[in-house]
C-alpha cells in the first residue's frame, strides 16, 4: 500500500503541475484538479487517479495525462514491488510481443 500511496502522490503532483501550466497558458484561474485514492479490497489494493474538476476532466480528455504517467516496458524494481511480480510482468510483455508478431505474420501471408 505504501508503494501505491507514493506513486499516487507523485502522479498527483505531476498531473496538477501540467494542468496548472495549461491553465496559465490559457489565462484561466489556476487550481489543482487531480486527486488520488488508494482503495483496499479483500484481495488487492488499487490506485485511482481522479480528475475532479471540469477543467481537469477536459484536460484529461484531450491529453490523456494519466495514461502518460504509466510507464510501458519494464516494471520498476522499487521498494514494495516483489521481484517475482516484475519478472512475471516482463515475461508477459515478451509473450504478448511474440503473439502479436505471429498475428502480423499470419495476416500478411
Amino acid at each position: 500500500m505504501a508503494y501505491l500511496e507514493s506513486k499516487g502522490e507523485t502522479w498527483e503532483t505531476d498531473l496538477n503541475t501540467e494542468l496548472n501550466a495549461a491553465q496559465r497558458a490559457r489565462k484561466q484561474p489556476v487550481e489543482d484538479g487531480y486527486a488520488h485514492h488508494v482503495v483496499i479490497g479483500e484481495t488487492r489494493a488499487r490506485l485511482h487517479m481522479v480528475p475532479f474538476t471540469a477543467r481537469a476532466q477536459a484536460h484529461e480528455a484531450t491529453h490523456q495525462s494519466i495514461l502518460k504517467q504509466m510507464k510501458v516496458g519494464d516494471v520498476e524494481k522499487a521498494q514494495g514491488v516483489p521481484e517475482a511480480l516484475a519478472e512475471r510482468s516482463n515475461e508477459s510483455r515478451e509473450r504478448r510481443a511474440a503473439l502479436m508478431a505471429h498475428v502480423r505474420a499470419f495476416t500478411n501471408a
